[in-house]
């Protein structure tokens, strides 16, 4: 069964080949997760792919796949952006946000999600923004300001940063309807403007259209 699921698939990727290039087979990468380097580093996939095409196809390096996901990043980015500074805005609906900060293996990423109820109820949830943070001290001031930079460059509130403080524009905190995270103490602090905010708002109001 797994040998005919591959062999349709390359059927269609040599379809997707000779009439569009090697986007499906980009998509697969991405969909299923599989490395970048899969198309240099795997040499029995190579093989097989030699063997289908008769030498006619190469596989995409590392390069190409790198590129085409910064490509998805930017594409996936704009349509969040969107949503959240024209569509959400337009109905009067705050987005909340979640996060929190993975280490790992000399790796470390501060992810925002975001989420919220459309006007059917129905429930939504994107990608904010994925920070590295390896070379940011994980204070709450950290956290806070990082927030604050991601949520504006989506959309949601404004942050102007000034060398004289009392020149800031700063309304992120009051387009958030609520926050979320685990309860490390650095992002509990950082987030406790959001949460000073919310106890004073209406459900789900919008001030910031």
């Amino acid at each position: 069964m797994h040998v005919l699921v591959f062999y349709c698939v390359c059927v269609r990727l040599r379809t997707n080949i000779l009439f569009g290039g090697t986007c499906f087979f980009l998509q697969w990468i991405v969909r299923r997760q599989r490395p970048n380097s899969i198309g240099e580093s795997d040499s029995d996939l190579r093989d097989i792919f030699n063997y289908i095409f008769q030498g006619g196809y190469t596989l995409p390096t590392y390069k190409l796949v790198t590129q085409y996901i910064l490509a998805l990043s930017v594409e996936g980015r704009a349509k969040v952006k969107k949503l959240l500074l024209f569509d959400l805005a337009a109905e009067g609906i705050l987005p909340s946000i979640a996060g929190d900060v993975w280490s790992e293996g000399g790796v470390s990423i501060f992810g925002i999600l975001t989420d919220w109820l459309d006007t059917e109820m129905r429930y939504h949830e994107k990608l904010l923004a994925a920070i590295p943070f390896i070379a940011v001290r994980h204070t709450d001031d950290e956290i806070l300001l990082a927030t604050k930079r991601a949520c504006s460059k989506m959309g949601i509130g404004s942050f102007v940063e000034s060398p004289n403080e009392f020149e800031v524009i700063d309304t992120v905190t009051t387009c958030v309807h609520s926050t979320a995270s685990e309860s490390a103490s650095n992002i509990v602090c950082g987030w406790k403007e959001f949460d000073a905010w919310s106890l004073v708002q209406l459900p789900h109001s919008c001030p910031c259209t």
